[in-house]
């Protein structure tokens, strides 16, 4: 009896070690890709871990990229997500890798429990759906592209669509308390998904209630859920909604550019059928054999629930297929679609679909049950066929480039003509830098960046300067650079320009000096830290003072005596600061009101 009760979990804990086998095996294959886990996540977990451990507070914000940028309103902040918690246990490369096996792991039981509370499946059909949902190549996906929050959202998304049917059906707090705790952890670990999920968890709760006999108290339950959703999601979420309007989001309204760009219909099927190693946002194949037994089992399930497939499948079709549809000229002109931006991201429906539905078709299907068998291995070569695509190659600067900067021990900025310095070996290193790549950026930033890097663009973009703009030869101004404490400047091609000071070329580098360099602060700076900073004023002798930080609403000001001194914003985004006589220090402190 025992073994009938925690077999399945066995079973699924087997299957998720053989899913991460070859990159238990290999850890190069998640860690060491060029991709948004290596150059995005990997140094805002450093950073964040470091400053806890040696500053003994969790930093609010990010001094390390884009000359200094809020870490309290991204989406992607890691430190109000509690699992994020072995982080401190474990070194970054093994966090990385632990706690996306216990997602993956925790995903499957979610799965499985879907199968048996939510579609009344024998033990070895919802197994099978455990299983599909751990080799699921979506996941692969999302591991190859490094995209870690989508790896954690994957692992909670089965628990919010169960608890969304149970709290219909059998209305208990139990219930309500899981939907409040997997929505808001899906809120945690990525946003977009989440919005995604709420507004499929409304559809499936309302269509279900059309049954129930108990509304008033399903409704009520399914509200507890929300409101106490909001109320532990708040502390991010309020942040986020403040700052939204500061960044550079705005732009996609402006220059709608909604990814991918389908070159054909047949590519948009062969990438779901027969799929290649392509861009990781179309990567969206469901298996040949799932999807048959997807289509035997639709088959099997009652009417009002086919029409409530087809609407939602068809639905999250004409978005990801994006540009293919004759809906796309009406879409486009839609802000709700290019804020959107990347329209597959809702795929993960289809893909949870077609699991559950060839659970289903399983299960009926008393011949053939080979195609078990067919569907899983399908489903896991298809996996490690993504997870084997060759990471990109980017060409950074060597080791010994970081070395030599980081011998300088006085505070300064460096900037790379062609991004050349990894964001991941930067924060090892200690190294700030005036460019970066980020979720949002501030908007003031944004603008002024187009004169600090030496190049132009009029829309949306995750890094600075684009990507796109670095084949070009930029010829940045110095003396703005000067002005956000850049010191030294790196460029794989001369540059000529008479407040340049050549010092050394490593391998295909040239290192430069800048003579318009100008400190942090033209005042002693007492204590510098992500979330204050405080500079000695007492034999500064001007009536107001410039600080080489860029200028947030978030920063607040105090002098020795307590009084809130105004922050205001210069024409190159600086922070400027009126100094009463006789203040002998001012406090510089980082908190959202909203906060």
């Amino acid at each position: 009896m025992i073994k009938n009760k925690y077999f399945p979990f066995f079973i699924i804990f087997i299957a998720t070690l053989i899913f991460y086998l070859p990159i238990f095996i290999n850890p190069k294959l998640f860690l060491n890709r060029n991709n948004d886990l290596q150059e995005f996540f990997w140094p805002i977990y450093f950073f964040v871990k470091e400053q806890i451990i040696k500053n003994h507070q969790i930093p609010f914000w990010n001094n390390m990229i884009l000359s200094g940028t809020p870490l309290l309103p991204d989406p992607q902040a890691p430190f109000f997500y509690l699992p994020n918690i072995l982080f401190l246990f474990f070194p970054i490369n093994s966090g990385f890798i632990v706690s996306a096996f216990i997602h993956t792991f925790f995903g499957g039981v979610g799965a499985y429990l879907v199968g048996k509370k939510v579609l009344n499946l024998k033990n070895f059909a919802a197994v099978f759906c455990a299983i599909l949902f751990v080799f699921s190549p979506k996941l692969a996906g999302y591991i190859e592209a490094g995209h870690f929050g989508l790896i954690l959202s994957w692992a909670w998304l089965p628990w919010v669509f169960l608890s969304t049917v149970m709290v219909s059906k059998k209305p208990r707090i139990t219930w309500s308390i899981v939907l409040t705790i997997s929505s808001t952890a899906l809120f945690y670990t990525h946003s977009t998904t989440f919005i995604y999920a709420v507004f499929l968890s409304v559809i499936i709760f309302f269509t279900l209630l059309l049954n129930n006999k108990n509304k008033i108290k399903s409704i009520c339950h399914y509200a507890l859920g929300g409101v106490l959703s909001f109320g532990l999601s708040a502390i991010a979420l309020l942040p986020q909604l403040t700052w939204i309007p500061q960044t550079n989001r705005y732009l996609l309204a402006q220059n709608p550019q909604v990814w991918p760009v389908w070159n054909s219909k047949l590519e948009f099927i062969r990438q779901i059928l027969l799929p290649q190693n392509t861009d990781s946002e179309k990567w969206l194949p469901l298996g040949i054999f799932t999807i048959g037994l997807a289509i035997y089992g639709f088959l099997k399930i009652k009417k009002e629930y086919k029409l409530l497939v087809l609407m939602l499948a068809s639905t999250v079709l004409i978005i990801s297929a994006n540009n293919l549809t004759p809906f796309y000229n009406f879409l486009i002109l839609q802000k709700w679609f290019d804020y959107l931006r990347v329209s597959t991201r809702v795929w993960f429906a289809v893909s949870l679909t077609v699991i559950f539905l060839a659970g289903i078709g399983f299960q009926r299907i008393r011949h053939f049950r080979f195609l078990f068998c067919l569907a899983l291995i399908e489903t896991l070569v298809l996996s490690c066929f993504r997870l084997s695509k060759p990471a990109p190659s980017i060409k950074y600067a060597p080791k010994e480039v970081y070395e030599y900067l980081s011998q300088d021990k006085d505070q300064f900025r460096v900037y790379c003509l062609t991004r050349c310095l990894s964001q991941k070996e930067a924060a090892i290193n200690h190294l700030e830098l005036i460019d970066g790549y980020s979720t949002l950026i501030q908007k003031n930033y944004n603008s002024h960046a187009l004169q600090l890097t030496g190049t132009y663009w009029d829309y949306y973009t995750l890094s600075i300067p684009p990507i796109g703009s670095l084949t070009e030869k930029l010829q940045p101004n110095i003396n703005s650079l000067g002005e956000y404490n850049t010191k030294y400047i790196i460029s794989p091609y001369p540059i000529n320009d008479k407040d340049l000071k050549y010092l050394t070329q490593i391998e295909d580098y040239l290192i430069y000096l800048n003579n318009r360099y100008q400190p942090r602060s033209p005042a002693p700076i007492i204590k510098y830290l992500p979330n204050i900073i405080i500079i000695d004023t007492s034999n500064y002798g001007q009536k107001s003072i410039v600080i080489s930080e860029v200028y947030s609403k978030g920063w607040k000001a105090y002098s020795d005596k307590n009084i809130e001194l105004k922050i205001q914003e210069t024409p190159n985004r600086l922070r400027h600061i009126n100094l009463p006589e006789g203040t002998k220090t001012i406090t510089l402190k980082y908190n959202l009101l909203s906060f």
